[in-house]
Protein backbone atom coordinates (compact mmCIF):
# COMPACT_ATOMS: atom_id res chain seq x y z
CA UNK A 1 0.00 0.00 0.00
CA UNK A 2 1.48 3.28 -0.83
CA UNK A 3 -1.22 5.87 -0.12
CA UNK A 4 -4.64 5.61 1.90
CA UNK A 5 -6.99 8.42 1.74
CA UNK A 6 -10.07 7.97 4.64
CA UNK A 7 -12.30 10.94 3.93
CA UNK A 8 -14.74 11.57 5.79
CA UNK A 9 -13.73 9.33 8.88
CA UNK A 10 -16.62 10.01 11.09
CA UNK A 11 -15.91 9.20 15.28
CA UNK A 12 -18.51 9.38 17.93
CA UNK A 13 -19.10 7.34 21.30
CA UNK A 14 -20.21 4.22 19.61
CA UNK A 15 -17.39 3.63 17.11
CA UNK A 16 -15.80 5.47 13.61
CA UNK A 17 -17.30 5.02 10.41
CA UNK A 18 -15.66 5.51 6.85
CA UNK A 19 -17.46 7.24 4.49
CA UNK A 20 -15.02 7.46 1.53
CA UNK A 21 -11.69 5.62 1.16
CA UNK A 22 -9.31 5.24 -1.77
CA UNK A 23 -6.13 2.96 -1.71
CA UNK A 24 -3.24 3.42 -3.79
CA UNK A 25 -1.18 -0.05 -4.25
CA UNK A 26 1.91 -0.58 -5.65
CA UNK A 27 3.01 -3.56 -7.45
CA UNK A 28 6.79 -3.09 -6.50
CA UNK A 29 8.22 -4.63 -2.75
CA UNK A 30 8.41 -2.07 -0.19
CA UNK A 31 12.01 -2.02 -0.25
CA UNK A 32 14.52 -3.36 -2.66
CA UNK A 33 16.33 -5.63 -0.51
CA UNK A 34 13.47 -6.93 1.43
CA UNK A 35 12.91 -10.88 1.09
CA UNK A 36 9.84 -11.05 2.08
CA UNK A 37 7.87 -7.73 1.24
CA UNK A 38 5.67 -9.28 -0.84
CA UNK A 39 3.88 -11.26 1.73
CA UNK A 40 1.30 -9.68 4.22
CA UNK A 41 2.39 -12.09 6.95
CA UNK A 42 6.25 -12.66 7.17
CA UNK A 43 7.88 -15.92 8.11
CA UNK A 44 8.94 -16.50 11.88
CA UNK A 45 12.16 -14.31 11.93
CA UNK A 46 14.47 -17.17 12.94
CA UNK A 47 17.73 -14.91 12.40
CA UNK A 48 16.04 -12.74 15.65
CA UNK A 49 16.74 -16.13 18.15
CA UNK A 50 19.78 -16.08 20.34
CA UNK A 51 21.20 -17.42 23.75
CA UNK A 52 23.07 -14.81 26.28
CA UNK A 53 24.40 -15.26 29.39
CA UNK A 54 22.89 -13.14 32.23
CA UNK A 55 23.12 -13.86 36.24
CA UNK A 56 21.32 -16.67 36.74
CA UNK A 57 22.67 -18.34 33.70
CA UNK A 58 22.02 -18.74 29.96
CA UNK A 59 18.25 -18.00 28.63
CA UNK A 60 16.93 -18.12 24.99
CA UNK A 61 16.00 -14.87 23.39
CA UNK A 62 13.44 -15.30 20.69
CA UNK A 63 10.42 -13.01 19.31
CA UNK A 64 7.13 -13.94 20.66
CA UNK A 65 5.20 -17.35 18.73
CA UNK A 66 1.28 -18.10 18.77
CA UNK A 67 1.77 -20.76 20.95
CA UNK A 68 3.11 -18.01 23.89
CA UNK A 69 -0.27 -16.32 24.51
CA UNK A 70 -1.86 -18.72 27.48
CA UNK A 71 1.88 -18.02 29.05
CA UNK A 72 1.66 -13.93 28.41
CA UNK A 73 -1.62 -13.53 29.62
CA UNK A 74 -0.50 -15.75 33.00
CA UNK A 75 2.34 -13.23 33.32
CA UNK A 76 0.01 -10.25 32.53
CA UNK A 77 -2.20 -11.23 35.23
CA UNK A 78 0.29 -11.49 38.11
CA UNK A 79 1.27 -8.06 37.43
CA UNK A 80 0.20 -5.30 39.85
CA UNK A 81 -2.10 -2.68 38.85
CA UNK A 82 0.82 -0.03 39.37
CA UNK A 83 2.76 -2.01 37.02
CA UNK A 84 0.23 -2.50 34.77
CA UNK A 85 -0.92 0.96 34.83
CA UNK A 86 2.40 1.87 33.90
CA UNK A 87 2.91 -0.46 30.97
CA UNK A 88 -0.41 0.75 29.34
CA UNK A 89 0.41 4.20 29.60
CA UNK A 90 4.03 3.64 28.08
CA UNK A 91 2.63 1.53 25.09
CA UNK A 92 0.16 4.35 24.25
CA UNK A 93 2.32 6.82 24.37
CA UNK A 94 4.64 4.86 21.85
Amino acid sequence: MRELDINPLLADEHGIIALDARVLVSDGPLAADATYSHLAIHPYPRALVREVTVKSGRVLLRPIRPEDAEAEKRFISRLSPRTSYCASTRRSVN
